[in-house]
Protein backbone atom coordinates (compact mmCIF):
# COMPACT_ATOMS: atom_id res chain seq x y z
CA UNK A 1 0.00 0.00 0.00
CA UNK A 2 1.35 3.55 -0.99
CA UNK A 3 2.22 6.23 1.53
CA UNK A 4 -0.34 8.86 1.52
CA UNK A 5 0.10 12.43 3.11
CA UNK A 6 -2.07 15.48 3.15
CA UNK A 7 0.31 18.23 3.11
CA UNK A 8 2.93 18.89 0.42
CA UNK A 9 4.98 21.65 -0.24
CA UNK A 10 8.61 23.05 -0.51
CA UNK A 11 11.56 24.48 1.66
CA UNK A 12 14.52 25.78 1.32
CA UNK A 13 17.90 24.32 3.71
CA UNK A 14 21.07 25.63 2.97
CA UNK A 15 20.72 27.21 -0.34
CA UNK A 16 18.62 23.77 -1.51
CA UNK A 17 15.28 23.25 -2.26
CA UNK A 18 13.28 19.92 -1.65
CA UNK A 19 9.65 18.86 -1.82
CA UNK A 20 8.23 18.22 1.31
CA UNK A 21 5.47 15.66 2.17
CA UNK A 22 3.68 15.82 5.60
CA UNK A 23 0.16 14.39 7.61
CA UNK A 24 -0.19 17.61 9.89
CA UNK A 25 0.80 21.31 9.45
CA UNK A 26 2.81 21.39 12.46
CA UNK A 27 5.65 19.61 10.24
CA UNK A 28 6.19 23.55 9.17
CA UNK A 29 7.17 24.33 12.49
CA UNK A 30 9.28 21.77 13.03
CA UNK A 31 11.46 22.51 9.41
CA UNK A 32 11.49 25.78 10.79
CA UNK A 33 12.98 24.66 13.75
CA UNK A 34 15.36 22.60 11.76
CA UNK A 35 16.83 25.67 9.84
CA UNK A 36 14.49 25.38 6.68
CA UNK A 37 13.20 28.96 5.30
CA UNK A 38 10.57 30.20 2.70
CA UNK A 39 8.87 26.63 4.01
CA UNK A 40 5.35 26.74 2.11
CA UNK A 41 3.74 23.77 2.94
CA UNK A 42 -0.29 23.41 1.02
CA UNK A 43 -3.15 21.59 2.69
CA UNK A 44 -4.82 19.56 -0.13
CA UNK A 45 -7.81 18.69 2.27
CA UNK A 46 -7.38 14.35 2.24
CA UNK A 47 -5.13 12.18 2.18
CA UNK A 48 -3.44 11.42 -1.21
CA UNK A 49 -0.47 9.38 -3.00
CA UNK A 50 2.76 11.21 -3.91
CA UNK A 51 2.16 11.12 -7.72
CA UNK A 52 -1.27 13.44 -7.06
CA UNK A 53 1.03 15.42 -4.31
CA UNK A 54 3.68 16.42 -6.75
CA UNK A 55 0.84 17.04 -9.66
CA UNK A 56 -1.09 19.51 -7.49
CA UNK A 57 2.19 21.00 -7.08
CA UNK A 58 2.97 20.96 -11.03
CA UNK A 59 -0.20 22.86 -11.33
CA UNK A 60 0.90 25.43 -9.13
CA UNK A 61 4.32 25.68 -11.18
CA UNK A 62 2.50 26.33 -14.57
CA UNK A 63 0.01 29.08 -12.52
CA UNK A 64 3.04 30.95 -11.48
CA UNK A 65 2.55 30.50 -7.48
CA UNK A 66 6.04 28.31 -7.15
CA UNK A 67 8.87 29.80 -9.57
CA UNK A 68 13.38 29.80 -9.56
CA UNK A 69 14.31 27.31 -7.43
CA UNK A 70 11.53 26.69 -5.81
CA UNK A 71 10.26 25.54 -9.62
CA UNK A 72 12.91 23.46 -10.17
CA UNK A 73 13.02 21.33 -6.88
CA UNK A 74 9.37 20.90 -8.15
CA UNK A 75 10.21 19.16 -11.65
CA UNK A 76 13.36 16.88 -10.39
CA UNK A 77 10.57 15.65 -7.77
CA UNK A 78 8.44 15.27 -9.93
CA UNK A 79 11.01 13.77 -13.05
CA UNK A 80 12.01 11.14 -9.51
CA UNK A 81 8.54 9.84 -9.05
CA UNK A 82 8.11 9.29 -12.80
CA UNK A 83 6.44 12.41 -14.45
CA UNK A 84 7.94 13.23 -18.11
CA UNK A 85 8.43 16.96 -17.75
Amino acid sequence: MAKTFRFVGVSNLNGRWAVRYANEKARARVLIKNGHIDVKLWDLKEALRAEDLVDSLLNRVDSGEIEGAAREAVLVEARRIGFAV
